[in-house]
């Protein structure tokens, strides 16, 4: 019995497009420090509640881990803005608004989705496009909320150290 040549050309383009994906990974590496960076900075000044805000960036990775949707990921990111005294919404750094502004923007996560969807042969105009491009849009997602929860918990426990030696 042979294989079927279609689920081997499937699995070749699926194959491409995480190769693809990490490739766009790498180059929004630095947006992906910024944002963390200011996550990081925007619930330094909520003091005391650190943990809190620690596991509510736990809570946005797991949500963007284990959704099927990319809206999943902006809802929760609206729903931690639309909190009273949110870290998220500080003034000086706008953390949510900015992670949310990227996912959304023509000129920020969307670029990438391009990028990739191109590469690989996918159009935008039958609705199998429209699904394969939501798909690397969710992965692309996963991506950059994955660096910058990491360079958030980094930059957390560089401003404990600091916090500490004084």
């Amino acid at each position: 019995m042979s294989p079927n040549p279609h689920a081997r050309t499937h699995l070749s383009r699926r194959t491409m497009i995480i190769l693809r994906v990490n490739e766009q990974a790498e180059d929004f590496y630095e947006k992906s420090k910024e944002l963390g960076t200011r996550a990081a900075r925007s619930f330094d000044t909520q003091g005391r509640e650190r943990e809190k805000h620690r596991s509510q960036m736990t809570g946005l990775e797991n949500i963007a881990e284990t959704t099927l949707k990319a809206t999943d990921v902006l809802d929760y990111i609206k729903k931690q803005m639309a909190r009273e005294r949110s870290g998220w919404t500080i003034p000086e750094q706008q953390f949510g608004e900015h992670l949310k502004r990227y996912i959304e923007d023509k000129d920020g996560l969307k670029v990438a989705v391009d990028a990739v969807c191109t590469s690989v042969g996918i159009g935008d105009t039958t609705e199998e496009d429209r699904r394969e491009r939501k798909h690397v849009r969710l992965l692309l997602i996963r991506q950059l909320i994955r660096q910058v929860v990491v360079q958030f918990e980094y930059e957390d426990s560089e401003l404990e150290k600091r916090r500490n030696t004084r």
